[in-house]
């Protein structure tokens, strides 16, 4: 049996659980026919971690990255405790190696650090 990511909604409040079932499929039936709540969104979750390290404090806060393709159309997202250990440099290589707008590597990588 694999492990789901489950988000609901029931009126004005939103709900996240995790269950086990056979397919996504499994789950959708369920909601259908006996839970009275919005299905909003099921994910498979693939790997779980459930040692937490310790917090050493020796992160940035968070990294906001601005990324633009190359007409100039903006992308943001934010990484959040990004290890102090990490370059400008070598974190603006894994962006454009590993992210992609509209499937093309980033034009302009701009990074803004709070701390």
């Amino acid at each position: 049996m694999a492990k789901y990511n489950i988000q609901y909604k029931n009126n004005s409040k939103t709900f996240n659980d995790i269950i086990e079932a056979t397919s996504d499929v499994e789950i959708k039936n369920i909601f259908q026919e006996l839970i009275n709540a919005e299905l909003t969104e099921i994910s498979e979750v693939l790997y779980e971690n459930p040692i937490y390290p310790k917090d050493d404090g020796n992160y940035v806060k968070s990294v906001t990255c601005l990324l633009k393709d190359n007409h100039n159309l903006p992308y943001s997202f934010k990484i959040p405790k990004l290890k102090k250990t990490v370059t400008s440099t070598e974190l603006k290589k894994h962006i454009q190696s590993n992210i992609n707008i509209n499937s093309k590597p980033p034009y302009s990588i701009t990074l803004t650090q709070y701390f």
